[in-house]
């Protein structure tokens, strides 16, 4: 408190000079709107939600809604339904050797990891899989760069993710299985789409 009384004891209040309100995240000190929106899309990914990589990319609404809802880990799971007191068996439906969770399933399970290779390889690009969802989401946008493969970039952990989840309610819940080259087939007509 001592310290702070004397550093108010060395400035200067002058009477004359008008108090006046700045906005400290425009250059001009003045708020508008299209300034505002600014700063909140184009924060740094890694202090939020990665939005701008669901919603900017170019996957249908249904899709990014699933990316969102599982990078809210709100996707109905076994892990997630077990947490609501479900109780049943809970193994990944696709490699049958894990516990079925969001971050399991769309990361790391054989089945996502082999979309993973399959399109990171057409990319020629190496990556070490971050752990959970969100990480992916906010380390593929840090890895974005400018070419011309810059839209199908963005599409990619979304187009992973959505075949996933269709094989995996189509194993569920019709009995029906596909062979890894079906599905990553279907993963590449998905991609193309």
């Amino acid at each position: 408190m001592c310290d702070l009384l004397a550093i108010l004891a060395e400035r200067e209040v002058r009477a004359q000079d008008i108090d006046e309100l700045v906005w400290p995240l425009d250059s001009k000190g003045s708020f508008t709107i299209k300034g505002l929106c600014k700063a909140v899309y184009d924060r740094p990914l890694c202090l939020g939600f990665p939005s701008a990589a669901i919603w900017r990319s170019k996957a249908p609404p249904k899709v990014c809604f699933f990316a969102w809802a599982a990078t809210l880990e709100k996707v109905p799971t076994e892990d997630f339904l077990k947490r609501r007191n479900f109780h049943g068996p809970n193994r990944c439906v696709l490699c049958r050797q894990e516990e079925e969770t969001v971050h399991h399933l769309l990361v790391h399970c054989h089945w996502a990891s082999s979309l993973w290779q399959l399109g990171l390889s057409m990319l020629g690009v190496s990556w070490v899989q971050p752990g959970k969802v969100k990480e992916v989401l906010v380390a593929w946008r840090r890895r974005m760069k400018k070419c011309l493969a810059f839209g199908v970039w963005k599409l990619i952990p979304l187009a992973i993710w959505w075949p996933v989840w269709k094989e995996r309610n189509r194993s569920l819940f019709e009995g029906k299985d596909l062979s890894l080259h079906e599905f990553k087939l279907y993963f590449l007509r998905m991609l193309y789409s």
